[in-house]
């Protein structure tokens, strides 16, 4: 019996992350349309899922940060891979947990879709290497489970905040 695939909620700098690509010869068109990814492998498998919003915020932050052209890359690559999840209307974030955060750092925009994505997933995760979902005030918390945001989601919004490599570990 196949298991259900893991869904979870991918941050901007996670992405930037997994786009960085060794340097090859030829073209710079070349190296994008043969941009290979960490997660492909799993998604062929249909054992991950990503969750987008349909306005489309976190998929333009995608853009901005990462470059147009490899994010149309990946995610055509993985819309074909039945890989990407629409969700059109993002749960609110509990305003006493929305203060909470706000108090701890944890202030951007695309950031708040990234956990209100999270929220509608099945599995309630999101991978992220921003420090902003771990301690905005401390870089050195970064991976950290008692990390202060990291800690307030998990406890108050049932979220899971992690690296990427746990999750490859994981869906292995």
């Amino acid at each position: 019996m196949k298991a259900n695939p893991l869904e979870v909620v991918l941050d901007t700098v996670s992405l930037l992350h997994i786009l960085r690509a060794p340097k090859v010869k030829g073209s710079k068109r070349a190296q994008v349309s043969r941009l290979e990814t960490v997660l492909d492998g799993p998604m062929k498998k249909s054992k991950l899922i990503l969750r987008l919003d349909t306005p489309a915020g976190l998929l333009s932050e995608w853009k901005q940060t990462c470059g147009t052209d490899a994010v149309e890359v990946v995610f055509t690559r993985w819309t074909e891979l039945k890989a990407i999840r629409l969700v059109e209307v993002l749960p609110k974030l509990n305003p006493s947990v929305a203060k909470r955060l706000r108090l701890l750092g944890f202030r951007d925009t695309t950031d708040k879709i990234v956990l209100r994505l999270s929220l509608d997933a099945t599995d309630h995760v999101v991978i992220s290497d921003d420090n902003d979902f771990w301690n905005p005030a401390d870089p050195a918390d970064r991976g950290k489970k008692n990390a202060p945001v990291a800690r307030l989601c998990r406890e108050e919004l049932g979220v899971r905040i992690t690296l990427l490599k746990p999750i490859i570990s994981e869906i292995q």
